[in-house]
């Protein structure tokens, strides 16, 4: 190693010394210390102090701090000097020294407890996803309402529409008030298919027409016994025309009858009062009230549907018949009115054509949007409602019943300052395992003294794997992504085979993972200074599998780099060339079949490998004089062409 070297390294072991926070140990303090017991502190570069950390954060090489804090109630007369010792029940060995420091580091001034939200959508809102942070209280309405105004609301429920209805411009609407998607559905829906000749019987208003005798025939049979015509209009029953003609079903009166009508259903007005006579109209009943030609008829209310038309044929003005089969008229239906027969001579027939039909039955085209309810047990027929507001309120009603998920946060407010600390160094490894390091550690002026004052049980684990994924790298048997710096302990598995770890937008590679055990992907891009020196002349990027891991099986790595670059593998001695590298124009990739992961350097210019520099050596050695500087250089630093690396 060159002297220029020697001397870089030592200047900047003392600027690495003049920056780290000396150990204590030794230090005169005035007052005793107790632990503060409020967890795990771990040191922040990029904010240059201690702050505090959950007891699965720390990675093994990392410093956990305890802190302390000096009890005014013990004081002593004269300063003493502290030292910190641990007992440990589990992982002695991978705790490296203990100490007590003085650093400064986030004081914890105050605690706020928050709470945060998770919404998944399910059913009708499937896909939607929301979370927010900071509330005071877990308030589902607040939350709720909030999803109720956000823009993914509206989303969701032309979402809803388009699920649920098919939108059409200029229906076609009829008689019913259904709805159709075109003309020739509605007619189709309604019966017409071109000219038609209907059936109908003159006088008698049957409230529709007939395509053929047969038909109106059978629908003559199908009121003949149940239904009643009084001035031209079909009726039901006997019991819907007295309803009818007392005004409605609901217009019944309060009326008195004599002594030996109170159980009477039916009357003339005679036998009937409106107004209460102690001496003769004293019994209350509840009745429909109808007259006809000047006399006023009476049926109790609660023996409508029992009258029959026994009880009110004679009746002076009033002439009620059903529809009859007569004994001579074997063949032909009739209905009497009046006394007057209407029989095959009265059921008459016309043509109606297409529009005549489309006229009757009320087929029009309908302009504007109209929706299909797909749901629909007739699928050509179309909703009246308004789609927009059943969907606003089938989206806020899936709203209303989700459950939605809450965590709280206690946010620490925190003020920088010097503490005293027990700092306790761990040992570095790229392990895949999880160390769990157990035990007390204690202060004082000397290990008796430490040992009968306050005593804190430490419990934390140092860990290679990254607690923030969520089980992102476990049990992995597809592609995942691996960020650069991040920690990446990686478990596959049983039925894990091909796949592929991207490591950011540096690299990817491709093996078979079934069978394999837990690897240590982590990776960074942090520049080799120690390296590059001896090649000071080349732009060097560098790519570094910081545990070097192993696979079962052979892979192929692919490393992203210029088309016009060089790769060769980083070692302690300098570069070494890569057998059987190639570079790929489709991938723009430099490409490696490996199962060791390694450092590897990608140059902007050849640089000279340990095999050149060796056989340089050998060569130098055998053939030239002792102090010789080599050809074109006067100082020694002549370095010929290496290896392309390619």
């Amino acid at each position: 190693m060159k002297a220029k070297r020697l001397t870089a390294l030592a200047l900047a072991a003392l600027m690495a010394a003049s920056t780290t926070s000396v150990a204590l140990a030794g230090e005169k303090v005035s007052n005793d210390l107790d632990f503060a017991n409020d967890g795990y502190y771990k040191y922040n570069s990029d904010a240059n102090r201690l702050e505090s950390a959950a007891k699965d954060e720390f990675q093994p090489g990392d410093d956990v701090y305890i802190r302390l804090v000096e009890d005014p109630y013990d004081a002593f007369s004269s300063k003493k000097t502290y030292n910190a010792y641990g007992s440990w029940a589990i992982g002695e060995s991978w705790v490296k020294d203990i100490d007590v420091v003085y650093r400064k580091g986030d004081i914890a001034t105050s605690t706020v407890t928050t709470y945060d939200w998770a919404f998944t959508g399910s059913g009708i809102l499937a896909g939607w996803t929301a979370s927010g942070k900071g509330l005071a209280s877990q308030d589902d309405a607040t939350v709720k309402s909030a999803l109720k105004n956000d823009a993914k609301h509206a989303e969701y429920v032309t979402k809803y529409i388009n699920d649920n209805y098919d939108k059409v411009e200029n229906a076609w609407t009829d008689n019913q008030r259904r709805y159709w998607a075109n003309e020739e559905s509605a007619k189709v829906g309604n019966g017409i298919s071109g000219d038609i000749t209907t059936w109908y019987v003159e006088g008698v208003n049957l409230g529709e027409t007939f395509s053929t005798r047969e038909e109106l025939l059978a629908k003559l049979t199908s009121i003949r016994a149940e239904h009643c015509i009084y001035n031209n209009q079909v009726h039901a029953s006997l019991e819907s025309l007295i309803k009818f003609l007392a005004g409605g079903a609901d217009k019944t009166k309060q009326i008195y009858v004599t002594d030996d009508k109170a159980s009477a259903n039916f009357g003339k007005g005679e036998d009937f009062s409106e107004t209460q006579d102690a001496s003769t109209y004293k019994n209350p009943i509840t009745a429909y009230v109808f007259e006809i030609d000047n006399v006023k008829y009476y049926v109790k209310s609660d023996a409508v549907s029992t009258v029959t038309q026994d009880d009110i044929t004679g009746a002076s003005g009033l002439n009620i018949t059903q529809i009859k089969k007569g004994a001579d008229h074997t063949d032909d239906y009739y209905v009497t009115l009046a006394g007057t027969y209407v029989d095959n001579s009265a059921i008459k027939s016309s043509t109606k054509t297409v529009a005549d039909q489309e006229t009757e039955k009320g087929i029009q085209q309908v302009t504007g949007v109209k929706y299909l309810n797909k749901g629909g047990q007739e699928g050509d027929k179309f909703v009246t409602v308004d789609v927009n507001a059943t969907a606003t309120n089938m989206v806020n009603a899936a709203i209303d019943s989700t459950s939605l998920s809450w965590k709280s946060n206690t946010v620490t407010n925190t003020q920088p300052q010097y503490e005293y600390w027990v700092k306790i160094s761990t040992k570095d490894s790229a392990t895949t395992k999880d160390i769990d390091v157990v035990g007390t550690i204690s202060v004082g002026t000397s290990k008796s003294s430490a040992e009968k004052d306050e005593k804190l049980s430490i419990d934390f684990t140092l860990t290679n794997a990254n607690t923030d994924n969520d089980g992102y790298f476990d049990d992995v048997d597809s592609d995942i992504t691996i960020e650069d710096g991040e920690r990446a302990v990686v478990s596959f598995s049983d039925d894990a085979e091909d796949l592929i770890i991207e490591f950011g937008d540096d690299a990817w590679f491709e093996f078979n993972a079934r069978g394999q055990g837990k690897l240590n992907l982590a990776y960074n891009t942090k520049f080799n200074r120690d390296f590059a020196y001896d090649y000071d002349h080349a732009n060097i990027d560098f790519i570094n599998f910081v545990a070097e891991p192993t696979t079962n099986k052979t892979g192929t790595l692919y490393i992203y780099a210029d088309e016009d670059s060089y790769i060769y593998e980083v070692t302690s001695k300098g570069a070494k060339k890569i057998n059987g590298a190639y570079y790929d124009d489709d991938e723009g990739a430099w490409v490696i079949r490996t199962r060791h992961l390694t450092s590897y350097a990608i140059s902007d210019r050849r640089l000279k490998t340990i095999d050149q520099m060796e056989d340089d050596k050998n060569s130098s050695s055998s053939s030239k004089p002792s102090g010789s500087q080599g050809s074109g250089s006067g100082n020694g630093n002549y370095k010929p062409i290496p290896d392309t690396g390619r």
